[in-house]
């Protein structure tokens, strides 16, 4: 597995979680139930699965999401807020912290 989150309700259930050939199909585990993501959100996802508890930079997410900078949309930083944002509506209780002009931070336990 990339990663995995904090527990659910039950001991040793993970809130989230995300292998290999999940994020080849664009999904993540939440409280035990598997759930599709359009392919820039669940790169997203995996990006703070696999550095959980530090800061990481808006930078990074663009180059991680956006590999070639030709393919990157006109309001890259929108675009990543507005991931952010959709997550949070489908995943309500995943600690991700915003700190302004630096990054965003996903609280693992």
């Amino acid at each position: 597995a990339i990663a995995v989150g904090q527990g659910c309700g039950g001991a040793g259930t993970l809130m989230l979680s995300m292998t290999y050939p999940q994020l080849l199909r664009n999904e993540v585990t939440y409280c035990g139930e598997a759930l599709v993501f359009p392919r820039h959100q669940a790169l997203f996802l995996s990006l703070l699965l696999l550095r959980p508890n530090e800061v990481i930079p808006y930078s990074d997410f663009i180059e991680y999401i956006w590999p070639d900078p030709d393919l990157e949309p006109m309001y890259v930083l929108n675009m990543i807020q507005l991931y952010k944002i959709r997550i949070l509506r489908r995943l309500p209780l995943l600690p991700i912290h915003t700190y302004i002009r630096r990054g965003y931070f996903y609280h693992r336990r």
